[in-house]
């Protein structure tokens, strides 16, 4: 931690907050059985910067208790599922569309299990759709947001 320094601290609260503002925006369909969380193509930003995973999973955990979702409940388990995602995805990162799949597989059992036993949704039915749901924003949107930085290093500087 003792690399942690401002401009990590910047980017970790900017793209916490642009998750944030992301999900109120997309707010009618980042949340459900059937979501499409747009602000999940930021996760690809760790694949750059693996130290922007305090930003994003804070980011998802305050927004977790936005209207749509179960509050605490949500907020535990939706981080959860996107800590052990985003891990998957930094371990990965030198394939990401490998790395990809570990956010889709953790959201989509995760969240699946706790619509669940929360809103008594069908079990396989939500693991499905959610995990359709994440594919969608990683593979259509994600990675060419991915692409789109690795092609600019500018960019790339401006995060590491």
């Amino acid at each position: 931690m003792k690399d942690f320094k401002v401009k990590n601290l910047t980017l970790n609260a900017l793209f916490g907050a642009v998750y944030i503002v992301l999900v109120l925006a997309f707010n009618f369909m980042s949340s459900g059985e059937i979501q499409f969380r747009i602000a999940e193509v930021l996760l690809v930003l760790v694949i750059f910067n693996p130290k922007l995973i305090y930003g994003l999973l804070l980011g998802t955990f305050i927004s977790n208790f936005l209207p749509g979702g179960f509050g605490l409940v949500d907020a535990i388990f939706g981080t959860t599922a996107s800590l052990i995602g985003i891990l998957g995805l930094i371990l990965f990162r030198k394939k990401p569309l490998i790395g990809l799949f570990f956010p889709v597989i953790a959201n989509g059992l995760i969240i699946g299990f706790m619509l669940h036993f929360l809103a008594e949704a069908p079990l396989l039915l939500t693991i499905l759709t959610v995990s359709f749901g994440q594919a969608v924003v990683l593979y259509l949107l994600g990675y060419p947001f991915y692409r789109i930085i690795s092609k600019r290093d500018d960019l790339i500087e401006l995060l590491k």
